[in-house]
């Protein structure tokens, strides 16, 4: 059980890890097209097919937490909570672009 559980963890990750790079690299790129005063319709759309990944990964990193707390693992629900603190964070900062 705790094997399928770290794998679906580092699945997750894995998946997560990517797609923050994504959400970076476009955040990079809105602003800078927002400095210059233009819009780019396509990256606002990437961005936000990206944050319906991350909230994909993000629910199946909630259920390892729940699996791993119903087991006492405490270790891999901890590092659960700790990506969604970063995704978070990450989101926080993409939607003070919109705001």
């Amino acid at each position: 059980m705790i094997n399928e559980l770290r794998n679906e963890y580092n699945n997750a990750i894995e998946g997560i890890n990517r797609d923050l790079l994504k959400v970076e690299a476009l955040v990079s790129i809105l602003v800078s097209i927002y400095e210059n005063g233009r819009t780019e319709e396509e990256a606002t759309n990437e961005l936000q097919m990206i944050q319906a990944n991350l909230l994909r990964h993000v629910n199946c990193l909630n259920d390892i937490a729940m699996h791993a707390m119903a087991i006492n693992e405490q270790q891999l629900y901890f590092a659960c909570e700790d990506v969604k603190l970063e995704v978070r964070n990450t989101m926080e900062k993409v939607r003070a672009l919109y705001m």
